[in-house]
């Protein structure tokens, strides 16, 4: 059972996170398909990645997203803002969304290094 469901099993509103925020590029294969590739049975195996415009867009809107967070804790006067921007930087940094993603870490970086030197 995912986590959010869990959650709302115990009366807590949740909701996951789209797999593009979290920086997940995986596309994962219904059970039956996963049964029948163990079976040999399985004609065409799906992608494991998601590659159409539209899940691009995502992520990169999802980065963006990242990204202008993490400016404005890495601007901030309060010191533990500037400290989640760096935890957020890693974050993103650990993302495997490729090189779009490796660019706007480090902009982020050099944002968030620039906000630590008050």
């Amino acid at each position: 059972m995912e986590f959010a469901a869990e959650l709302r099993q115990r009366g807590v509103e949740a909701a996951a996170s789209r797999q593009a925020t979290r920086g997940v590029v995986k596309s994962y294969s219904p059970i039956w398909q996963v049964k029948a590739q163990g079976e040999g049975r399985l004609r065409n195996e799906r992608p494991s990645h998601r590659v159409d415009q539209a899940a691009l867009d995502t992520r990169a809107d999802a980065l963006r997203a990242w990204s202008e967070i993490t400016r404005a804790l890495a601007q901030s006067d309060i010191w533990e803002d500037r400290a989640l921007a760096t935890q957020m930087l890693e974050f993103v940094n650990a993302m495997p969304v490729g090189r779009e993603g490796a660019i706007l870490a480090q902009r982020i970086q050099k944002t968030v290094e620039r906000g630590l030197e008050r």
